[in-house]
This record gives C-alpha cells, structure tokens and sequence, in this order.
C-alpha cells in the first residue's frame, strides 16, 4: 500500500468524510475529501486535518474517478495563511434554469352554441319566505342563553385548541359569565357600555360573549395581535376600534407596549380569569328585539374600521331562519375553525347554536390550518351534522387528500357542509367533493350562502344538489346580457359560478344598476338585500350610511352579481373590496400607498382582486400610470410596498398609459373593466411567472465506479438468510459461526440452522425465542433471500409474487422480528443496471427500498444494501466478503462489478436527444389511472399535442363522481377519440377486455400504455403488515406487472411510468409506497435491457397535485433534495423525458441542496467551499448558533413554500398568504420546540432578522 493510499484509507475511516483521494499536486499532497454531511463541509476539513497535517486539505462535493484530472482545477486555499477578515464558507448552489428550445404549441379550441340568459325582461328581483316563529322561541339572545342553560343543560360549547379540548355546558357557561359580569361591573361596564373583545383564548373568549349579553355590555371582538411589541395591521385594527368605541376596556389580549406604542396611557385590559373571583350577578339584562347585541368591524386591514351594529332580531332571525332551511336542527352538533373576529362563527354558530339548543364545537384556525385533515378527524369524532368554511378551507382540504388518498373518514353523519366568506368556486368543490366521496360527503352535503356582517349572515342559500346550481356563461357576454355556454363550449371561453340560491326567510334582494334602478334577470349589476336583520347602520358614521343605504332602503352589500330564475350568482366583489382567502382589503388602502411611491402618478393607481380559479380565492392586481421613466423600477416598489406594509403579494402589476387608465366622466376608476380584461388574458404577460424554462433539475440515474477502502473490523455474530442460488451456503464457509435460517414449508432446528415457513407469524416468533435461549441472538443480519435467479423478459406472475413475498413480505416480517438493533445488511444479483446491457432481477427493489427506509427509521442500526455481479455463488461470496469489510456504499447502496465497487450518480438531462419520440403523433393509448393528480394536468396536453386517441381506464365511476366526469368532459371537448371504462389495473382479465375492445374499435394495436395509477399510505416499518406485502396486489406493483404483459404481444408499443422519487430517497415512513415506485423503475430497467422501449419518469412534488404542503413528508422531501414543480414545468419536463432515451429519469432534484449536489455526475463546480469577505477590518468568529438556527428556520420556510430563499430576502416576495404564515408559524413552533409570537413573523420577514431577534429572546434555541 502506498504513502498516498494509507492516508486516503485513514480520511475515510473517519464517519464525517464519505470519500477522497490523495493526490500530489504542484509538489504537494491534496487531500481531497467529500463530507458525509454534504452541507457542513467545514467539519469534513476539521477532521481531515487531524488525520492529514501535513496535506493540503480541499472539500469537494464528490469524487470524479473518471476524470481525477479535474480536481487540478479546484482552487486550493491555505486556511492558515488568509489575511483577517476572510473565511471559508460552503459553496450557495442555485437551480439553473433549463431553457427549451422547442416552445409550447397552443391547443385548438372548438366554438359550441350558447343559449341565451340575459335580457329576459323578468325584473331582477326576488322575495324569500316569511319567518317562521314557533312557540317557544326566544326574542333575544339573551333570553336564548338564559333559556339554554335550563333547556339544554347535557349541551354546551366545545372548544379544541392545541393544547387539547375544554367542553363547558351550557348552565357552566350561565353560571362562569355571570360571574364575569359582576367583575366587569366592578370595572364600571354596565348596560350600553363597549368593550372589546380579543380572541386569544377560545374558552375565555365565550365565556366574555356570555357576561357581555347578559348585562347589555355591546362587544366587538377583534384577532389576537400575537404580540404588541411594535404595530401590525391587526394591532393597528385593534386599537382604531377601541378609539372609536370611546376607549372602552379590552378583554382577553396581553398588549404590555400598546399604550406606550400607540401613546395611550388610557389603554386598559382584563383577563377572564381576573373577572371571574365574584359571585354570579343578578339582575341580568333584559333587551329588546332591536337592541344592538353586538358590533363587528368591517373590513380593510389598517386604519380605523367601521363599526357593524348587529341587533337580537337579527341574530336569533338567523337561527330561526337557519331552522326554517334545513341547515342545521335542533340538538345536532356544529363545528366552526375559523376565527371569531369575523362574524359568522359568532353569529351563525356560537350564538345560533345556543338559541336552536346544539352543541357547539369550536377548533382553532391555526390548529386546523396547520393541518387541515383535522377538520375531518372532528367532524367523525363528535359525529357533527353541520359545519362550515369559506371556499379556501375546502380547498386546502382537497390538496392535503391529494396527498392522502387512502385515508377515509365516517362523515354518514355530516347532513350540510356551509361554503360560505368568499367566493365559492365549482373547481374546489368539485374536488372536495371528489376526495370526501369515500368518507360520506356528497353534492346533497354541500350548501352555499351569501351573507354578511352587516346582513347578520346569510341571506341566500342554495343546496348543491338542486337543480341550477352551477352556471356556465360565455366570457364574452360579461359585459352585456348574459349567454350561457352550452355543453361543448371549451372551457376557456366560459366561466363557471356556483349559484348562491333565493332568498333566505325575511329577506328580498335585487340587482341594479350604478343609479339603483332594477335590472332584468341575466344581468350582471349591484346586489341589493333587504330585511329585518340587516343593520342599523354604522355606529357613529353617518357617512358610510349615506353611502351603504340606497334613497328608498335597500342596503348595497358591494357585491357584483346576477338573478336567473329568481336565484343569486355572485360573480365577484365589486370594485372596492378585495378578498384574499377569507381576509378583506379595500382598494383604496392598495391604492393609497402605491400613489405615494416614486415612479408611480399619484391618482393613477387601480387596486383589483381578480378571481384565482386555483384557490377559489382572489389575488391583487395593482394597475398603474408611470412617470415618464423608471416602469420596471416602479412595478417593483409597488410589489414590495404591498409586500411589507400590507403584507400582500402582487400577482398582476401592471403599467397603463394614461389614455389607458379607465375611469368614469365623474372620475371614478372603473375596476370592473381591468378585472374583466384581466381575466380575458390581456395583462397575461405581467403576471409572475417564469420564462419558458424549466429548473434544470431532470436526471438520468447512473452507477459510476468509485475506490474501495477496507476498513478495520472484527468477527460479527451474524444471522444468515440463506438463499436457494448458493450463495449463503458459500459465504458460510468462510464464517463457520454464523447462524442460518431457510425457508421452507416446516418448522426445523438442527444446532445452528432453523428452517421456517417465512408466511407463518408464529415461525418467527419461535426463532426468535430459540436463537434467544441459545445465546445467538445477531448483531448482523444478512439478508439473502433476495439474491435472485435471472428475470425471464416478460413477467411470470406466479413466479413474480412468489419473489415478491421473498424481497418484501419475508424481510419485514425479519426486521419486526428482530427489531432495530442488528446491523442489516441486504444482498441482491444484478438488480443495477451498472454497464447498461445485464439483465434486472428487479423484485429485490423492494428490499433495498425496504433496507434504506429501515436506515431512516432506525438512525442508530446501520443498514446498507450491496448488488452483486451474479457471478459463479464461490465468486460473489468473496465479492460479499470485500463488499462487507469495504467503505464503499457504507450506510447506503452499493453495486459491486468486476471486484470494483459502483455508486449511484445523477447524470443532468440537458436538452431532448434526437430519435424516436415516445409517442407516436395519432397513436393509439391506454391510460392507467391519470384522472387525478398528475394525469389530469398532462393528459389534455399530451393529447392535444400529439392528436392521440385514448382508452382510460380506472376504478372511479365517472356517473357518481362529478370531478372525473368534468375531466372526461374537458378531455373530450376538442373533438378528441377518448373513452373511459371501469377496470382495476390489479385484474388482468378485466384489462384485456377492455383493450381488445379499444383495438377492435381503432382496428389497430396500442402503441403504448401510460401508466399512473398508484394508491399513497404512510406507515413506519413497524406499522406495516406482511400480509399486505405477501399479496402484491396493489396498484404500482401488480399494475405494472399486467401492464407490461399486455405489451408482451404487441412490438413497438411503449410503456410509460410515472414514478415517485420516494422510491430513491428512503424517508421514513414511505416503505410501502417507495417499494412499489423502486420496483416500477427497476422493471423498467429491466425492459430497456431487454430492448423494449419503456420509461419511468420518477417525480419530487407536484405544488397543489402530487404531494403538497399539508403532506407530513413535504418538508422531509425538500430537506433531501426534491423541488415543487408547478403543473406547467411538470408538462414542459414530461416532454423533455419523453425525447430522450428509454430508460429512468428522475424529475425534481434540486442540485441547490448539498446531497443532491454530492451526486451530480460533472465536473464542474466540484469545490464545496468557496472564500468570504467576514468583515473589512478584524474578523469576528461566526456565531454558529445563528448559522444552525438560520437553517432550520430556511428548511421549514422551504418545506412551506417550496422556495429556498436566500437569508436576507423578505417572506412577502415569497408570495407567502395568510394560511401559509399560518402554517410557517406553526411548522416553526414544531421544529423549534418552543413558542413563538406569530407578530415576530411580520416584525422580522427574513430568515436572518428572525433568527437574531429568536436568539435574542433565548440564546439557546439554536441548540433546542
């Protein structure tokens, strides 16, 4: 052994270097070393050091044995002689992006008849139906809470926080608020008095409801400020309120700092549980149905706010209206999540609850957010009958099943589910509706209402599943009388709203126009309602009275809408309120700021909301005048003023010549027609979005050669897995005290050697206890029964499953046996295609996707697969012996040919290589799976683009599932040959039937098969249940295996696969789901070497398809390396995949991440480190503390919004919105372990600001 490679041997014995070389370079020795930590290179160059101090030390992100040479140009650094001030830090890598060069061709859409809608001369003017009162009905409110305590006593309010659940009854509730009020009392507060209200604590906070009504003390509730230390939009809201109220006392917030923040020494507050040391007050409040019960502020996030008068007749008219429609009776359950400074939970839920007698379960809005299934695990608990969420809950529900889709829930029970606060949209429930199907929610569950504070709440209600409840009109005709689109009328000429209904009891509403005159049904104008509930106005603001209440009493809600058939459309907010997932922003506050920017003519600026037909919510367009120069300079101001002062994201900015900037002969700025070109695409071109270029983050995976390294050890009690190719029996020969075990059909134990039948439970629980009793339990188990015999060309499924069971059954059922702490070794014959031409064993994918998630969930028991060359079983068992003692792969996978050990790389896919495209342009297909997810963004496209005829087949029954019979309808409205047929992948005859009809009908052969269907579970290894893997018969493993037997006759065809890159990054919990995509991609390795034509595509995370936010393995997935990819990159790199060659790729690495970087098969940038100016004069020791809290607060901020910012950028460029900081904070908590104010969020909007300001409230968190 030379001087060079006894040094190498030593670095590499070290556990913090994963690989070097020792070269001689320019006279010296170079250490070249890789870290195994690809991130902390300073550590790899620390430990290096020790062992090597007479060498130049240099990190690199991996070792190039192919080309040694290119390690001469990585700059070497002296650490010992650079001057003060300069360091090393690790190398920032970004994405770089990938342009194509072949664009997108459009799509042809068709032209269908519409009917007409507008125009009717039916007068837009509808009357809903008397309330009904029935004997024993409470007049107020607080007659209802008093009454409830007495009628109801077994009922009450639930509140579920994170800190777990409080249930209070309502006689506890009667009893707790009058003792309150005698406190409040004490406090001055009395019959008439404000008080305000902060939402801090669930419990405490209806507990103030309660003593509020019970001594006529009116309350405005306001959010939790989550901090008073400086001002925020909610702080400032607070205290603007509580001026206008005549400073009045604040129950439930800590605003230590306000007073002095604000100059208001006259700030006072009180806690619940400071009130409630009295006696119970007598001589309750006793009001009059048109008293004022309440206030709410109306919306706008800064300034002094308006003030909502909300009477007793109003609110209990709302329940007894709620009763009178069949949305909720009496002695049923209700659950609300969102936050009580809005309305609706207080009015339509807390207190309706209390006047009908219901139990009344109230969750947290952050809980919830954070984890939207939550929602449904209550609704089944406490077996609810009604809830409610503006259109943005129900997507977020949608997205988490998405990434859920074999969880179900009992939800029979749930009989009406409110979409109501914002816009509702027919793409969100649709797939709501679609992904709860399972569980119990159906289209009659749905219903959706218009309401608002100043209406106390709904005063429209449509069920779903009536008749009209969705409107197709003809983007067209917005602005005139309406056309309703007809079937074939391509989606990208029309609209689609969900109908809002008639009017609820008590109330009539019309449409008008801008002078308040009716218009004719089908007309899009001003919604006006009337009734007893609505207000009595704004407190002290005869102003916006003036301006609310028509001359002859109708209120004008600010809503855009239409009547047909005597039923509400709301087809947006009209042009002075925005809505962004349920919060509300007047315009004029957008467009008061943007005015005073540098660039910007003041005066000349619009503020929209324009409808997001992804979230059903709205998103802000900004239309601008310029000054003479400096536009983009502007439209960046405007984005960033937005950003931090109201804390928004631009998705439009756009700059208008003055001619261009429509207003009205009085000057008001016509916001409907910037809404209504916007929405027609004509300011497409300033929306963000990127170029036409894709992340360059597509790979081919390669195994490349690297040095082997054997390392010290000594004997190992092992337990051998003996399998039936020899290979076990020739490795013992050398290893006279290993343990054996054989498969086999009895039980038999004979000294040292058990044979079990691996199917039966009570087998491995019998060795177990025998090896025990003999002293033989193993630090090593060597698992052979995946050394398998060749793979024939075409899959023998009996032959298959029996393999199957031997690579995955069998070896969970071992390592359930035998628990965490062996070692696990795990051995496979040619399952790596190393030289491109050997043929797969591809059944052992599942153990090495099951030895790498063991290596996950059990962190202290090394576990590592090796591949061995399939050689004479004498031969491979002395390669297992080097492989064993030898570095290479430690702690990972390794391949071993020719007595030289391989590693898996990732070779870039740079630009689509000439030949054959894997479709054919008119080719016939059959699609497996692809009407969700990721087949559902593609298929459209590909199908368009290559005039392809389609058989899909699937389990989903496109008659009872609306969302698969809108995708069938949208696939098929170009004209396009396509056909649906229920079949299940996992039944091959079934398949073959509905292939020979396609064929019979094309009168021609497929010429490939896609293949997406898959089925998504998160389960640890102990979680799991060999049965499950003994069968085989789930959709990514047994459909591919029918699949590709359906290609064995038929040359030519190609199979495609969409993979999952959970089969290569072994996260904890995805065993099952990562086995069944490994095996995927080694089939299809298989087939190429066999020269079929077949592809996997194996993806990372599709944003809002595939996996997504609410995924409990997103932020695992991004920390390993993979990028979300938006549906448009997700089609622009299926095509790039498609050009090139058959074989694997891998779609969504990010090489920005060190891990990632470690195995990119280059060599350019190899070095991983790079030089830093610290400071321009002495130089200061990095805190490390700040460098290792940063990080992790840059991983949970990455996990979240799929970015990985740089340390001084602000959250709001992230385009981050209120769930998402909801979600930010929470994630943050969790990874910290510690509370944080959700304000330090908006008061430090970087990665770096937050970090110091965290560690300056607790110098330890960095080491928590």
């Amino acid at each position: 052994m030379s001087a060079l490679d006894a040094v190498r041997r030593a670095l590499i014995a070290r556990p913090e270097i994963a690989d070097a070389a020792v070269l001689r370079r320019d006279g010296r020795t170079v250490a070249y070393v890789v870290p195994a930590e690809p991130g902390s290179p300073a550590e790899a160059r620390e430990k290096a050091s020790g062992v090597a101090p007479d060498a130049m030390i240099c990190v690199v992100r991996r070792i190039p044995y192919a080309d040694l040479g290119a390690l001469a140009q990585v700059p070497l650094v002296d650490v010992g002689t650079l001057p003060a001030g300069v360091g090393l830090r690790p190398v920032e890598r970004t994405v770089p992006p990938l342009r194509l060069s072949d664009a997108d061709a459009p799509v042809p859409v068709g032209v269908a008849e519409v009917a007409d809608a507008g125009d009717s001369g039916v007068p837009a003017y509808a009357q809903g139906p008397s309330l009904v009162v029935l004997p024993g009905d409470p007049a107020t409110v607080t007659e209802a809470i008093v009454r409830a305590a007495e009628r109801f006593p077994e009922l009450g309010v639930r509140t579920v926080q994170a800190r777990g659940e409080t249930f209070v009854t309502y006689p506890e509730l009667l009893d707790r608020g009058r003792r309150v009020l005698t406190g409040l009392r004490a406090r001055g507060l009395g019959e008439g008095s404000y008080a305000v209200l902060v939402n801090a604590d669930l419990t405490d906070y209806v507990v103030a409801v309660w003593a509020c009504l019970l001594g006529g003390i009116r309350f405005v509730t306001v959010a939790d400020p989550g901090g008073s230390a400086t001002r925020s939009p909610v702080l400032d809201k607070l205290i603007g309120a509580w001026r206008a109220l005549d400073r009045p006392l604040v129950i439930g917030g800590a605003l230590t700092g306000a007073a002095e923040l604000y100059d208001e020494p006259g700030l006072t507050t009180a806690v619940v549980s400071q009130l409630s040391g009295h006696e119970p007050a007598d001589g309750l409040h006793i009001p009059e149905p048109a008293d004022v019960a309440m206030c709410a502020l109306s919306s706008g996030s800064t300034g002094t706010p308006k003030i909502i008068q909300v009477t007793h007749r109003a609110i209990v008219g709302n329940a007894l209206s709620s009763r009178q429609v069949d949305l909720i009776r009496p002695g049923e359950a209700s659950l609300n999540w969102l936050p009580f400074d809005h309305v609706a939970p207080v009015v339509m839920f807390l207190l309706r609850d209390a006047v009908l007698g219901c139990d009344s379960l109230h969750a947290a809005t952050p809980w919830i957010a954070e984890s939207p299934l939550r929602w449904l695990d209550l609704l089944e608990r406490h077996r609810v009958a009604h809830t409610w969420a503006a259109n943005f809950g129900y997507r977020l529900v949608a997205d988490a099943l998405r990434a859920a889709p074999g969880r179900r829930w009992d939800l029979a029970h749930v009989r009406t589910m409110l979409n109501a606060g914002e816009q509702c949209t027919p793409p969100v429930i649709r797939e709501f509706l679609a992904r709860t199907g399972d569980s119990g929610i159906g289209a009659q569950t749905l219903v959706h209402m218009w309401g608002m504070a100043e209406t106390a709440t709904a005063a429209t209600a449509k069920f779903l599943a009536t008749e009209h409840s969705h409107r197709r009109i003809l983007k067209s005709s917005l602005g005139g009388p309406l056309r309703q689109a007809g079937p074939d009328v391509p989606a990208g000429d029309c609209i689609e709203f969900l109908a809002m209904g008639g009017p609820t009891p008590g109330y009539r509403v019309r449409i008008t126009d801008d002078e308040h005159r009716t218009l004719p049904e089908g007309r899009i104008g001003r919604f006006q309602v009337r009734g007893a509930r609505v207000t009595p106005g704004y407190l002290g603001n005869p102003a916006a009275n003036a301006e609310a209440f028509t001359p002859d009493g109708w209120f004008d809600t600010g809503d855009q809408a239409f009547l047909l058939d005597g039923e509400v459309t709301i087809t947006g907010r009209s042009k002075e309120l925005i809505v962004i997932n349920g919060e509300k922003y007047y315009c004029h506050e957008v467009e008061d700021l943007c005015g005073t920017l540098d660039g910007v003519r003041s005066g000349l600026v619009a503020a929209c909301g324009v409808p997001d037909p992804r979230t059903g919510s709205e998103r802000l367009a900004v239309f601008y005048v310029p000054e003479d120069a400096g536009t983009a300079e502007a439209g960046g101001r405007i984005r960033r003023a937005v950003g931090t002062r109201l804390r928004l994201s631009a998705a439009y900015v756009v700059p208008l010549a003055e001619a261009d900037f429509p207003r009205t002969t009085s000057g008001k700025i016509q916001r409907t027609a910037l809404v209504a070109r916007t929405v027609a695409g004509e300011f497409d071109r300033y929306a963000e979005q990127d170029e036409l270029t894709v992340p360059a983050c597509a790979y081919r995976p390669v195994w490349r050669v690297t040095r082997s390294a054997a390392l010290p050890g000594g004997p190992v009690r092992t337990l051998v897995f003996a399998d039936d190719q020899g290979l076990g029996d020739a490795w013992r020969d050398g290893e006279p005290g290993a343990v054996v075990v054989r498969a086999g059909t009895a039980y038999e134990q004979n000294d040292r050697e058990w044979t079990i039948d691996p199917a039966q439970p009570a087998h491995w629980r019998r060795l177990h206890a025998g090896l025990t009793a003999a002293g033989l339990l193993p630090q090593r188990l060597l698992y052979l029964w995946s050394y398998l015999g060749d793979s024939r060309l075409w899959p023998e499924i009996p032959q298959v499953r029996t393999d199957l069971a031997r690579c995955g059954a069998h070896l969970l059922s071992a390592l359930q046996t035998f628990g965490g702490e062996p070692e696990l070794v795990t051995v496979s014959r040619r399952l790596r295609r190393v030289d491109g031409t050997e043929p797969v064993t591809y059944p052992a994918a599942l153990t090495a996707t099951l030895t790498g998630v063991r290596a996950a969930e059990e962190v202290d028991a090394p576990a590592r697969h090796i591949d061995l060359p399939g050689d004479p079983p004498d031969a491979d068992a002395a390669t297992l012996r080097r492989a064993l003692g030898d570095a290479a792969g430690r702690g990972g996978q390794v391949a071993w040919r020719g007595g030289q050990p391989y590693v898996q790389a990732l070779e870039p896919v740079r630009e689509p290589a000439p030949g054959r495209d894997a479709l054919r342009r008119g080719g016939r297909y059959l699609i497996a799976g692809g009407t969700g997810g990721i087949g559902a963004v593609l298929l459209a496209e590909l199908a368009g683009r290559y005039d392809l005829s389609l058989q899909l087949v699937g389990r989903r029954d496109p008659g009872t599932d609306p969302l698969l019979r809108a995708f069938l309808d949208e696939l098929t409205a170009a004209g396009r040959d396509v056909r649906y047929d229920r079949a299940d992948v996992r039944d091959a005859d079934a398949l073959h039937r509905v292939v020979h009809r396609a064929e019979t009908r094309w009168q021609a052969p497929l010429d490939g098969i896609l293949h997406f269907a898959d089925e998504y579970a998160t389960r640890t290894l102990a979680e799991e249940h060999p049965r499950d893997w003994a069968d085989g018969d789930v959709a990514k493993i047994s459909g591919t295996l029918h699949l590709v037997r359906l290609l064995s006759g038929r040359a030519g065809a190609e199979l495609v696969v969409f993979s999952s890159l959970l089969g290569s990054l072994h996260l904890a919990g995805t065993a099952a789901y990562g086995a069944g995509n490994s095996f995927a991609d080694a089939l299809v390795e298989h087939l190429c070497a066999q020269g079929v034509r077949a592809r996997s595509l194996a993806w990372g995370l599709w944003d809002g398809i595939g996996l997504n936010r609410d995924n409990p393995y997103r932020a695992a997935v991004h920390r390993r390396g993979a990028l979300t990819v938006d549906g448009r990159t997700g089609a622009l790199l299926t095509r790039l995949a498609l050009r090139n060659p058959p074989g694997t790729y891998h779609l969504g690495w990010n090489p920005a991440i060190p891990s990632v970087a470690a195995l990119v098969d280059t060599v350019e940038d190899l070095a991983a480190e790079s030089l830093i100016v610290l400071s321009d004069t002495a130089p200061e020791p990095a805190d490390p503390g700040h460098t290792l809290l940063a990080e992790r607060i840059g991983t949970v901020l990455h996990a979240v919004t799929g970015t990985r910012a740089d340390a001084g950028r602000p959250f709001y460029e992230l385009g981050i919105g209120s769930i998402a900081m909801l979600q930010l904070h929470a994630r943050l908590e969790e990874e910290l372990h510690r509370p944080i104010d959700r304000s330090a969020l908006f008061e430090h909007p970087t990665i770096d600001a937050l970090t110091t300001h965290l560690l300056a409230a607790d110098p330890a968190a960095a080491r928590v």
